[in-house]
């Protein structure tokens, strides 16, 4: 018998289990979720569902996922959309959260937190227009992007 159909059968055993576990270990299980919180997966975990959060007080549509997002980040090469740097990268809503911007693939662009901060609020063509770091072929991508999920 395989693990998962294993796992359904006995899932509630199991279930019950981790929870009596993790009752009884409760400064491990700390150990365990502040270590997990410092790892990248952590971080973008926890930001994401911040994200999701922020959305649905404001009654938006918030259904970007993981695979979503690394699929975003996969279309801009691993790069701010807006300046082109590699390395961490943050989640910019196109359309701002403030202006009823939706968490979702359609409105989350890759940003360096250097772009993200500057970016702000502020209306995307205005905005990276006067931008030190424009690119007109960053800005046809960053627009086909965003087209392409309409």
């Amino acid at each position: 018998m395989s693990g998962a159909k294993r796992y359904i059968e006995k899932k509630e055993y199991i279930t019950s289990y981790n929870m009596k576990w993790q009752k009884e270990n409760l400064d491990k299980v700390k150990i365990i979720s502040r270590r997990f919180a410092k790892t990248d997966k952590g971080k973008l975990l926890r930001l994401m569902a911040q994200q999701r959060r922020d959305a649905r007080k404001k009654a938006l549509i918030a259904d970007l996922t993981t695979l979503q997002w690394h699929e975003t980040i996969e279309y801009f090469n691993g790069c701010c959309a807006y300046c082109g740097k590699d390395g961490y990268l943050t989640q910019d809503h196109f359309i701002p959260l403030s202006k009823m911007g939706i968490y979702s693939k359609k409105n989350i662009i890759p940003a360096c937190e250097s772009c993200n901060l500057r970016k702000n609020t502020k209306d995307f063509i205005i905005w990276y227009t006067e931008y030190e770091h424009f690119s007109f072929n960053r800005k046809q991508k960053i627009l086909r992007f965003i087209e392409e999920f309409k």
